[in-house]
């Protein structure tokens, strides 16, 4: 990073005569070494590509740059830094993966992420005694580069702790991948050709589909009798269906930089028929979890179930033990809503001929397709004209008392009349101004309960997030950290129209094509403080339709509110109609649809934030897992049940706090407390969601992870008492569900870098489409 210049040039070429002069007198058994040298970026020295280097070596080169470089420059391209890896970060690495992998860019070679760990130095609170790790400017050090050395792929602790974004990098940097290859609708025995069948001792030996099997390692062969082990899986959500070794179907070994087609091999036999069983009895109910997201639109499919590969080393080495698993991977199955319900239909009996037919009807799900779809569009109810008064239903008695809607209820069953007040079996407190639930109770248990603290009135509807730190790339902060934010704001001002220009006309790669930060735009726009006014409000009774007129119909209660949402300045950024309805059985349904105005920027999510007491603290969720994950960093999570405690491991301790815990294509989740009562959370499309320990407002003012507030451990059976006098709040669990979230970015974190299929607007046309949301919110408890 020194420039160009003439004693550069003149070092090259002393440095090329010498290597030339070496080889002469080795009579040409010396090879000579190629030269690279980066200069410190295009204003510099050309963008790593000028005359000075043997090697194309940019820093921070886009994804498309790399691709243009590696296809009109002959050297070899290699990144000398690229994947800023700072904070909550590493977003669209696969872009820049696929490039280096692909047979069509043999010139692109790689790069280097930067970098390896956060250079942080541990710090203690002079009030506590903390420990937290301190960045620039905590030194009395000005001007400092604030937290640009925070820019690991680990923690610095002693143990090298790996952020979430190292499964990333560990998955895409596999030495071995799979991929499904259809077999056009069928399924059948294996053979080793058409005329043995009739000769086949083992008529339940079977093949599921055909997988490719790449071997990216340069020297190392895969073969049965070798050093790596290949297992798959086929799982449905509630247990393994079959099982198998890879190499049971492999007739050769597949050579370095090579691929091989091999088939899943499974003994139909030894399928567990009460898993399969209930996984089809789950098709012909018709209400399954995963089912019910594919009504909508027979395009539109979330997985049914899905294959589980995984590469770990049958042998101990220098550097890891026998069993370290090198890579997984994950092939997702979905059925057509049209097959699904000629599977429900099916009178088949025999296992394996079932098992034969579910195979055969399965469709390989992208989970880069799947991230990328938006919720479906679902009619929202219409406001009604009757007052509240007139609501009152046969279980349940309306309150209105101005900014709050009071829905009080007995269950069915239960003796006496439906009870006004705290005694009250369901007991529901809905914001008039725009329908955010702020309390719900449901057989004496405290399910939601706001914060309404606040002078402010809070809305659970939620538009931002708490700035990453590639959020806040852009000129204000880089202006802030040369010379102070009160200088920053002034050029800032002066030079935004002159970048934006350029970037706009000059910088087409880049995402969103200007000089401003999310971070900054968000706040101006006052995203982070939206406060609700309402413009319509209905309250009335509703049932459920049933086809059997003898069963007793389940009732409940509609709430529709129009409403604006406003920012401090009273300009509003959206408008939206929040419908609630409260069912019999602890049953709170939630639906809404946004209208955003043109003149808001690109928005971080859109969906609901809950505050739940902290006993619902035990998670489990149907979706991608177990570590956090965002649309375009998503490869290298799974598909599956996962498990997690709110207050132990859903809070990623950045440096610098910042959004992070988010879980994409979830199916399903549970909040449970011990005694084994949860709460369920269903959407009739995929959302992302997160349960934290802290609220988005609390993670967005802290700078370093000991100015979070301060409880005790909910979950500690023998916690000591806390110290009152560092205790900030009660605990508490902070539930995010969206229907959309947009990617973290990461080819680097000084400008708004995020692709635009992963910002949520897509730069379409002004107006802007509607946002629309659904959530069912049902008690249950474990059988």
């Amino acid at each position: 990073e020194s420039g160009a210049g003439p004693n550069l040039v003149a070092a090259r070429r002393w440095l090329k005569d010498f290597e030339a002069q070496a080889a002469l007198l080795t009579n040409g058994s010396y090879s000579p070494r190629p030269v690279q040298y980066e200069g410190g970026g295009g204003l510099a020295e050309g963008g790593g590509v000028s005359r000075l280097t043997d090697v194309v070596c940019p820093m921070y080169a886009s994804p498309e740059i790399t691709k243009r470089l590696a296809s009109e420059d002959g050297r070899p391209v290699i990144l000398c830094e690229f994947a800023h890896a700072m904070g909550n970060s590493t977003g669209g690495l696969h872009k820049y993966v696929a490039h280096f992998r692909s047979e069509d860019l043999p010139r692109a070679q790689g790069g280097f992420i930067w970098d390896w760990v956060d250079q942080g130095l541990q710090l203690h609170d002079s009030k506590t005694g903390e420990a937290y790790w301190g960045y620039g400017g905590d030194f009395g050090d000005e001007p400092n580069d604030s937290t640009f050395c925070i820019n690991g792929l680990h923690w610095p602790d002693d143990d090298r702790t790996g952020h979430p974004a190292v499964e990333e990098v560990k998955f895409l940097f596999r030495p071995v991948s799979f991929s499904a290859t259809p077999m056009e609708g069928k399924s059948r025995r294996l053979c080793p050709d058409d005329t043995c069948c009739a000769q086949d001792k083992n008529p339940n030996r079977c093949w599921l589909t055909w997988i490719t099997v790449r071997n990216w390692y340069s020297f190392t062969t895969l073969a049965p009798a070798g050093s790596l082990r290949m297992q798959w899986r086929l799982d449905s959500g509630d247990g393994t269906l079959m099982e198998g070794d890879l190499f049971e179907g492999l007739d050769e070994c597949i050579p370095p930089s090579s691929s091989a087609q091999v088939p899943l091999i499974f003994n139909a036999a030894e399928v567990d028929n009460g898993l399969l069983r209930r996984l089809v009895k789950s098709l012909m109910a018709g209400t399954g979890d995963r089912t019910q997201q594919v009504q909508g639109s027979p395009d539109r499919m979330a997985p049914l179930a899905w294959v589980d590969f995984q590469v770990s080393l049958s042998e101990p080495t220098s550097w890891a033990p026998a069993g370290h698993v090198l890579t997984r991977e994950q092939v997702l199955l979905g059925l057509p809503l049209a097959r699904q319900q000629e599977l429900a239909r099916s009178a088949v009996e025999d296992s394996a001929m079932l098992l034969r037919q579910l195979c055969s009807a399965f469709v390989v799900l992208p989970i880069e397709a799947l991230e990328l779809q938006n919720p479906i569009p679902r009619p929202l109810a219409e406001p009604q004209s009757s007052p509240a008064d007139e609501a009152q239903g046969l279980w349940m008695t309306v309150e209105d008392r101005g900014d709050v809607i009071v829905l009080s209820g007995q269950d069915p069953g239960r003796a006496g009349t439906p009870p006004n007040g705290a005694d009250a079996a369901t007991r529901v407190l809905i914001s008039s101004r725009d329908g955010s639930l702020l309390e719900w109770t449901h057989q004496g248990r405290t399910i939601l309960a706001a914060d309404r603290s606040s002078a402010r009135p809070t809305t659970m509807h939620c538009l931002w997030r708490a700035s990453t730190c590639n959020d806040r790339g852009g000129l204000f902060e880089l202006a802030a950290m040369g010379g102070g934010r009160d200088q920053a704001w002034l050029s800032t001002a002066l030079a935004t129209p002159f970048v934006d220009f350029f970037l706009h006309y000059f910088d087409r790669e880049r995402g969103p094509r200007r000089a401003s930060s999310f971070a900054f735009l968000w706040k101006q726009a006052g995203l982070h403080a939206l406060a609700a006014q309402q413009e319509r409000l209905s309250v009335s009774p509703i049932s459920e339709e049933r086809s059997d007129l003898a069963a007793p119909r389940k009732q409940g209660v509609r709430v529709v509110v129009d409403s604006r949402l406003v920012n401090p300045r009273g300009r509003r950024a959206a408008r939206v109609r929040t419908v609630v309805e409260v069912w019999q059985g602890g049953e709170v349904h939630v639906e809404a649809r946004y209208d955003v105005d043109s003149w808001v920027p690109e928005l971080a999510r859109v969906g609901l934030s809950l505050r739940l007491p902290p006993q619902w603290r035990k998670m489990q969720w149907l979706g991608l897992g177990p570590h956090e994950n965002y649309p375009d960093r998503c490869r290298g999570a799974f598909f599956g049940v996962h498990k997690g405690y709110v207050f132990d491991d859903q809070m990623i301790p950045y440096i610098r706090p910042q959004d992070c815990g988010n879980h994409g294509l979830t199916s399903w989740m549970t909040l449970a407390c011990d005694n084994g009562v949860k709460v369920e959370i269903t959407s009739p499309s995929p959302f992302h969601m997160s349960a934290l320990p802290f609220s988005t407002a609390e993670l967005a003012a802290a700078k370093h992870t000991n100015e979070l507030p301060r409880f005790s451990d909910p979950g500690a059976a023998s916690a000591p008492e806390p110290d009152l006098a560092q205790t900030t709040r009660d605990p508490a669990v902070f539930l995010h569900l969206d229907g959309y979230m947009m990617g973290l970015g990461g080819d680097d974190s000084w400008s708004p870098r995020v692709h635009p299929e992963y910002l949520l607007d897509q730069h379409q046309a002004r107006p802007r489409a509607p946002y629309s949301i659904a959530f069912k919110l049902k008690v249950a408890e474990d059988p």
